[in-house]
């Protein structure tokens, strides 16, 4: 079973390893304006669910610091209409 990390946060601690700066540097980068951000790390992937605006997003970084995914919560009214 993969081992799982969860640290909170509002971008990064000092004292996290080397590998979680250098991600924090590429979220703040990439996602500037982010609140309520809350990581967890699963096996070698590092994700944050935060708030940017008025969305929930979730971001997913591999070991090297890269954005591997995005995404964010939509509500039901958001969805396409039915064909």
């Amino acid at each position: 079973m993969p081992v799982r990390t969860t640290i909170t946060a509002l971008i990064w601690a000092p004292d996290w390893p080397e590998e979680m700066l250098q991600i924090a540097a590429e979220f703040s980068k990439q996602f500037a304006g982010a609140t309520n951000v809350n990581w967890d790390k699963i096996g070698t992937v590092s994700f944050a669910q935060f708030h940017l605006q008025k969305d929930l997003v979730i971001a997913y970084f591999d070991a090297d610091a890269n954005l591997i995914a995005r995404g964010r919560k939509i509500s039901e009214a958001q969805l396409p209409m039915k064909v």
